[in-house]
């Protein structure tokens, strides 16, 4: 079949799925007597991820191909990574069902919030466009913003979450400074016009800028040298399941 005749919402499904998954955690959070234990909750939103690692594998067997004007592609590597990243957030909900306390505040939340956080990783993978890359992005970022401050009543975590929040914020500006610049020199932010439109441009200065504008915030997000001041604070404050799964899936 033509990828041109496949519906555009079979790009995003492990993201939709995700998407679906948090929302009916969030609900039925809500529905839940306030005594009640949250624990299955953990199960709910393990069930939302097995669903859309399934949902990767489908897309094996879809040609590869774009949807939403070009802005999400989906083919081997973006297959592969959405395995990888919900392999990770299915073992770190099941890391957090039996860690968290059981009396824990707000769990639901805590849930939903993976849930969230993985559909922006996900998209992510599949982002051909720059704008669709720092929403991506940013959908991950404030989850994690928000579940590195999870354990509010102990000291190290509010200042975690907001030592992140602050850096993370300005690591996000100088990303999407660098997009704005790379729009001016070559009037596109799809990458793979750009990969042909940027030996062309008539200011590569302001484009080599824009690359290390750009890079300020992408390793800021994966905590390189010399970006990664961060890390130690937020590792610190954060819950253990949260930990693990911001070291590698993000």
């Amino acid at each position: 079949m033509p990828s041109g005749e496949l519906p555009g919402v079979l790009r995003i499904l492990p993201e939709l799925v995700l998407t679906l998954a948090g929302v009916l955690v969030m609900l039925l959070d809500a529905a839940m007597p306030a005594a009640s234990s949250r624990r299955r909750l953990g199960w709910v939103a393990a069930a939302g991820v097995t669903l859309a690692l399934w949902a990767s594998l489908f897309q094996v067997f879809m040609p590869s191909g774009t949807a939403f004007y070009n802005t999400v592609q989906t083919n081997a590597f973006t297959v592969f990574f959405h395995v990888l990243i919900c392999a990770i957030v299915l073992i770190a909900v099941l890391l957090s069902i039996d860690t968290l306390p059981a009396n824990q505040h707000h769990r639901g939340e805590y849930f939903a919030l993976m849930l969230f956080g993985t559909v922006g990783m996900c998209l992510l993978t599949s982002a051909i466009d720059l704008l669709t890359v720092f929403i991506s992005l940013e959908i991950s970022s404030i989850s994690t913003y928000i579940l590195a401050g999870y354990r509010k009543h102990t000291g190290n975590s509010p200042e975690a979450a907001i030592k992140y929040f602050l850096l993370g914020s300005f690591a996000t500006g100088f990303l999407l400074y660098g997009v704005a610049m790379i729009f001016g020199a070559t009037g596109s932010t799809q990458i793979n016009v750009l990969a042909n439109l940027i030996p062309g441009a008539k200011s590569h200065s302001m484009v080599l800028i824009a690359f290390a504008l750009m890079m300020v915030g992408v390793l800021f997000k994966v905590s390189a040298v010399p970006f990664h001041v961060w890390t130690p604070d937020v590792y610190q404050g954060a819950p253990s399941p949260v930990v693990a799964l911001m070291s590698t899936a993000p």
